[in-house]
C-alpha cells in the first residue's frame, strides 16, 4: 500500500510538473510572438495600418483562436478594426452589454484586463455566450491614460486551458497597440504643425 501510494504522488509530481513545463513553453511562444508583433507595428506611423500590421500568423501563434480589435467611437460605439474569428453580431451585441454595464467599462479605463479565468460565474457565462466562447480575455487599449478600444482574444476548444500568463500577454499586446497609435499620432500633429508652420513661412515671405 505504501508503495502504491508513493507511485501515485510520482505521477501526480509529473502530471504537474508536464502542466508546468507546458504552460513555460506557451509562455515563451507567446513573448516570442509579441517581441514579432510589436516590430510590426511599431515600423509604420499610420493609425489605421497599425490595426492591419496585426496578422493571423502572427496572432496565432499567441495561442488564441479569435481575436477581435476594437475602437470606440464617440465614446460608446465600439467599431471593428480587426477581427479573426470574431464577426459584426457579436461586436453589436459586446456594444450592447457595455452600455448597460458602464462600471466594467470603468474598470477599462483604469487599465483593468477582464479574463474568463478571474471574473465570477454571472459575468462570466453573458460575456462567454456574447462573445460565443467559453475562454476570453478582454484588454484595454489606453492612450495617454484614455480608453480608446479593446482587446479581445478567445478559445472555445475543450483541450485548451486558461492561464494567468495568458492575460498577461494580452495586456501586453493591448500595451503595445496603445503606445503605436500614442506614437503614430504625436507624428501626424508634428507633422501638421510643420506643415503649417511652412505655410506661414512662405505667405510671410513670397518667392
Amino acid at each position: 500500500e505504501e508503495l502504491d501510494e508513493q507511485a501515485k504522488v510520482i505521477v501526480k509530481t509529473d502530471l504537474e510538473l508536464n502542466k508546468a513545463q507546458e504552460e513555460l513553453d506557451k509562455r515563451l511562444e507567446g513573448l516570442d510572438a509579441l517581441q514579432k508583433l510589436s516590430r510590426a507595428i511599431n515600423t509604420t506611423l499610420d493609425e489605421n495600418e497599425i490595426f492591419n500590421r496585426l496578422s493571423k500568423n502572427l496572432l496565432n501563434e499567441l495561442g488564441f483562436e479569435k481575436y477581435l480589435f476594437l475602437t470606440f467611437e464617440k465614446n460608446t460605439l465600439l467599431k471593428i478594426k480587426r477581427h479573426f474569428g470574431f464577426y459584426q453580431e457579436e461586436c453589436d451585441k459586446l456594444n450592447t452589454f457595455l452600455k448597460a454595464h458602464r462600471d466594467i467599462v470603468e474598470q477599462f479605463q483604469k487599465g483593468e484586463t477582464l479574463a474568463s479565468l478571474q471574473i465570477p460565474e454571472d459575468l462570466k457565462r453573458p460575456l462567454g455566450q456574447i462573445l460565443r466562447t467559453d475562454d476570453f480575455i478582454i484588454a484595454p487599449i489606453l492612450v495617454q491614460n484614455t480608453l480608446l478600444g479593446l482587446t479581445v482574444a478567445g478559445n472555445h476548444s475543450p483541450t485548451y486551458f486558461l492561464t494567468e500568463g495568458d492575460s498577461e500577454i494580452v495586456s501586453i499586446l493591448a500595451d503595445q497597440l496603445g503606445q503605436a497609435i500614442e506614437n503614430a499620432r504625436l507624428f501626424e500633429q508634428v507633422y501638421t504643425r510643420s506643415e503649417e508652420h511652412t505655410s506661414e513661412l512662405q505667405s510671410h515671405h513670397p518667392i
